[in-house]
C-alpha cells in the first residue's frame, strides 16, 4: 500500500500543563536553549543526522518562538515520561558505532543517540 491510512490506536500528545508529574520535571525555554549551548561545536547527529547546530540555526533564523516553545514542549513531554515504550526506546536508544575492547577483557560499546 503507497500511502496506509492512519493508525487506528493513534493518540495526540498532551499538553504538558496537563500532566500532574510535569511540575516534578519542568524545563524552561532558558533551559533548553543554555542546554543546546553546552554541545560542543562540531557535535555529530545521531541516527536522523540532526546536529545540535541545525536545531540552533533553525531557532537563531525563526521569526517567532514557536519553534523554540515546541522544542522546550516535547522536553517536558519526554521529561513528564508521557511517551508510550515504543517511542522511548527510540529516542532514548542509540545506535552502536563501534565496541572497544578493555583493557580488562570486557567490551566498551559507543554509541550514537538523537541530539
Amino acid at each position: 500500500m503507497k500511502h496506509p491510512g492512519q493508525a487506528h490506536n493513534r493518540r495526540t500528545p498532551s499538553d504538558p500543563g496537563d500532566n500532574p508529574r510535569f511540575e516534578a520535571f519542568h524545563d524552561s525555554k532558558e533551559d533548553v536553549m543554555r542546554a543546546l549551548r553546552t554541545f560542543p561545536l562540531g557535535s555529530s547527529g545521531g541516527p536522523d543526522g540532526i546536529t545540535p547546530k541545525h536545531i540552533r540555526d533553525l531557532l537563531t533564523g525563526s521569526t517567532d518562538d514557536s519553534l523554540q516553545q515546541a522544542l522546550v514542549d516535547f522536553v517536558n513531554l519526554m521529561l513528564a515520561g508521557t511517551f508510550d515504550k515504543e517511542v522511548n526506546s527510540i529516542i532514548f536508544g542509540g545506535r552502536l558505532i563501534i565496541a572497544l575492547s578493555k583493557k580488562d577483557g570486557g567490551i566498551r560499546p559507543i554509541s550514537v543517540s538523537y541530539t
